[in-house]
């Protein structure tokens, strides 16, 4: 059995890449994993919608049909230790590996907290992710 391919990272590119991977026709296993326990959403509105209204859901990149009808198996809150390229496997924070006959990362960035003062106090945080979002609201 072939082992496929494994995305780490659930943003807009992660989420694109294994869409396209299963456009062009590639049957074998898409494995994405993200280390956020959510579907993938779009993180623009958290800074104009999210934030300010307590009723406002994260909006997804794309419904739990899509992933599941395109044979996409999303692993959410999953964390990557380390990556052995020659084995070809991930390992995970929980103990268990993870093989792969190619892999795509996709993590995208994070933010710099800037080194001024206060910058440590409780309540200074960045806006990157869900969790952030529900820390600012």
């Amino acid at each position: 059995m072939k082992n496929g391919v494994v995305i780490v990272g659930a943003g807009h590119a992660g989420v694109q890449a294994a869409a396209s991977l299963r456009e062009d026709g590639y049957d074998e296993p898409v494995i994405l994993i993200s280390d956020e326990d959510e579907l993938p959403y779009h993180k623009p509105p958290l800074s104009k919608t999210f934030i300010k209204d307590q009723q406002a859901k994260p909006q997804p990149l794309r419904g739990e049909a899509f992933y599941t009808g395109s044979a996409i198996d999303y692993q959410p809150g999953v964390r990557i230790d380390r990556i052995d390229a020659g084995r070809r496997r991930l390992e995970l924070s929980d103990g268990g590996t993870l093989p792969f006959d190619r892999l795509i990362l996709a993590t995208g960035s994070r933010p710099r907290m800037l080194s001024l003062p206060g910058s440590e106090l409780s309540g200074v945080v960045s806006l990157r992710s869900l969790a952030d979002a529900r820390l600012i609201r």
